[in-house]
Protein backbone atom coordinates (compact mmCIF):
# COMPACT_ATOMS: atom_id res chain seq x y z
CA UNK A 1 0.00 0.00 0.00
CA UNK A 2 1.22 3.46 -0.73
CA UNK A 3 -1.58 5.70 0.62
CA UNK A 4 -2.19 6.23 4.32
CA UNK A 5 -4.98 8.22 5.96
CA UNK A 6 -4.39 9.05 9.62
CA UNK A 7 -7.23 10.25 11.83
CA UNK A 8 -5.89 12.12 14.84
CA UNK A 9 -7.68 12.98 18.05
CA UNK A 10 -9.10 12.04 21.42
CA UNK A 11 -12.52 10.41 21.37
CA UNK A 12 -13.27 11.71 24.87
CA UNK A 13 -12.71 15.42 24.15
CA UNK A 14 -15.78 16.29 22.07
CA UNK A 15 -14.77 17.93 18.74
CA UNK A 16 -11.21 16.62 19.09
CA UNK A 17 -12.60 13.23 17.98
CA UNK A 18 -13.46 14.41 14.45
CA UNK A 19 -10.26 13.05 12.87
CA UNK A 20 -10.87 9.64 14.43
CA UNK A 21 -14.50 9.62 13.32
CA UNK A 22 -13.58 10.46 9.72
CA UNK A 23 -10.97 7.69 9.72
CA UNK A 24 -13.61 5.28 11.01
CA UNK A 25 -16.10 6.30 8.32
CA UNK A 26 -13.48 5.96 5.56
CA UNK A 27 -12.53 2.49 6.80
CA UNK A 28 -16.05 1.33 5.90
CA UNK A 29 -15.19 1.69 2.21
CA UNK A 30 -12.97 -0.69 0.27
CA UNK A 31 -10.39 1.92 -0.72
CA UNK A 32 -7.85 0.24 -2.97
CA UNK A 33 -4.18 0.65 -2.05
CA UNK A 34 -5.10 2.69 1.04
CA UNK A 35 -4.59 2.07 4.75
CA UNK A 36 -6.60 3.89 7.40
CA UNK A 37 -5.16 4.43 10.89
CA UNK A 38 -6.22 6.32 13.99
CA UNK A 39 -3.91 7.81 16.61
CA UNK A 40 -3.84 10.27 19.48
CA UNK A 41 -1.34 12.44 17.59
CA UNK A 42 1.91 11.87 19.46
CA UNK A 43 4.67 13.01 17.08
CA UNK A 44 6.99 10.00 17.02
CA UNK A 45 4.01 7.65 16.60
CA UNK A 46 2.90 9.71 13.59
CA UNK A 47 6.34 9.54 12.01
CA UNK A 48 6.46 5.78 12.57
CA UNK A 49 3.03 5.37 10.98
CA UNK A 50 3.84 7.29 7.82
CA UNK A 51 7.44 6.15 7.25
CA UNK A 52 6.60 3.41 4.71
CA UNK A 53 3.99 5.36 2.72
CA UNK A 54 4.44 7.58 -0.32
CA UNK A 55 1.18 9.50 0.19
CA UNK A 56 -0.28 10.55 3.55
CA UNK A 57 -3.47 12.40 4.45
CA UNK A 58 -3.78 13.64 8.04
CA UNK A 59 -7.05 14.68 9.67
CA UNK A 60 -7.30 16.55 12.97
CA UNK A 61 -9.37 19.12 14.80
CA UNK A 62 -7.85 22.61 14.95
CA UNK A 63 -8.48 25.84 16.81
CA UNK A 64 -7.40 28.74 14.57
CA UNK A 65 -10.10 31.26 15.39
CA UNK A 66 -12.27 30.53 12.35
CA UNK A 67 -15.91 29.53 12.54
CA UNK A 68 -16.56 26.02 13.85
CA UNK A 69 -16.76 23.52 11.01
CA UNK A 70 -14.36 25.43 8.73
CA UNK A 71 -12.21 22.98 6.77
CA UNK A 72 -8.54 23.83 6.27
CA UNK A 73 -6.32 22.00 3.75
CA UNK A 74 -2.54 22.33 3.93
CA UNK A 75 0.00 20.74 1.60
CA UNK A 76 2.76 20.10 4.13
CA UNK A 77 5.38 19.54 1.45
CA UNK A 78 4.97 23.23 0.53
CA UNK A 79 3.41 24.99 3.52
CA UNK A 80 4.12 25.18 7.24
CA UNK A 81 1.58 23.95 9.72
CA UNK A 82 0.50 26.58 12.24
CA UNK A 83 1.55 25.16 15.61
CA UNK A 84 -0.85 27.44 17.49
CA UNK A 85 -3.80 25.72 15.76
CA UNK A 86 -3.06 22.70 17.96
CA UNK A 87 -3.04 24.45 21.33
CA UNK A 88 -5.58 21.95 22.68
CA UNK A 89 -3.20 19.01 22.10
CA UNK A 90 -2.10 17.11 25.17
CA UNK A 91 1.23 16.24 23.49
CA UNK A 92 4.40 18.34 23.73
CA UNK A 93 5.69 16.72 20.52
CA UNK A 94 2.66 16.52 18.24
CA UNK A 95 1.79 16.91 14.55
CA UNK A 96 3.47 20.29 13.87
CA UNK A 97 6.70 19.19 15.53
CA UNK A 98 6.64 15.78 13.80
CA UNK A 99 6.27 17.42 10.39
CA UNK A 100 9.10 19.86 11.11
CA UNK A 101 11.42 17.09 12.30
CA UNK A 102 10.56 14.89 9.30
CA UNK A 103 11.34 17.82 6.97
CA UNK A 104 14.67 18.39 8.71
CA UNK A 105 15.54 14.69 8.42
CA UNK A 106 14.26 14.51 4.82
CA UNK A 107 11.72 11.87 5.90
CA UNK A 108 8.45 13.43 4.74
CA UNK A 109 6.31 11.30 2.45
CA UNK A 110 6.16 12.35 -1.22
CA UNK A 111 2.65 13.71 -0.64
CA UNK A 112 1.56 14.86 2.80
CA UNK A 113 -1.75 16.68 3.12
CA UNK A 114 -3.25 17.86 6.38
CA UNK A 115 -6.91 18.60 6.85
CA UNK A 116 -8.02 20.49 9.92
CA UNK A 117 -11.63 20.94 10.92
CA UNK A 118 -12.20 23.94 13.12
CA UNK A 119 -13.52 22.70 16.45
CA UNK A 120 -15.68 24.51 18.96
CA UNK A 121 -15.77 22.29 22.04
CA UNK A 122 -12.67 20.51 23.33
CA UNK A 123 -14.04 19.80 26.81
CA UNK A 124 -14.18 16.25 28.11
CA UNK A 125 -17.17 14.45 26.67
CA UNK A 126 -18.33 12.59 23.61
CA UNK A 127 -20.09 13.79 20.48
CA UNK A 128 -19.29 16.46 17.94
CA UNK A 129 -20.81 19.92 17.88
CA UNK A 130 -23.36 20.35 15.04
CA UNK A 131 -21.15 22.35 12.65
CA UNK A 132 -18.24 19.97 13.12
CA UNK A 133 -20.58 17.03 12.45
CA UNK A 134 -21.65 18.67 9.15
CA UNK A 135 -18.04 19.35 8.15
CA UNK A 136 -17.13 15.74 8.94
CA UNK A 137 -19.42 14.46 6.17
CA UNK A 138 -18.08 16.98 3.63
CA UNK A 139 -14.47 16.25 4.47
CA UNK A 140 -14.90 12.47 4.24
CA UNK A 141 -16.09 12.95 0.64
CA UNK A 142 -13.19 15.30 -0.17
CA UNK A 143 -10.71 12.80 1.19
CA UNK A 144 -12.23 9.99 -0.87
CA UNK A 145 -11.68 12.19 -3.95
CA UNK A 146 -8.07 12.87 -2.84
CA UNK A 147 -7.48 9.14 -2.47
CA UNK A 148 -8.81 8.47 -5.97
CA UNK A 149 -6.54 11.19 -7.37
CA UNK A 150 -3.52 9.74 -5.55
CA UNK A 151 -4.36 6.27 -6.86
CA UNK A 152 -4.05 7.69 -10.38
CA UNK A 153 -0.55 8.97 -9.55
CA UNK A 154 0.58 5.44 -8.73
Amino acid sequence: MSILVIGIGNEYRSDDAVGLEIADSLSEYALENCAIKRTSGEGIALMNLWEDFAHVILIDAVLSGCEAGTIHKIDLSKETLQADWFQTSSHLFALPEAVQLAKTLNKLPKTILAYGIEGKNFDYGVGLSPKVQEAKKLLANRIKADIKALQQVE
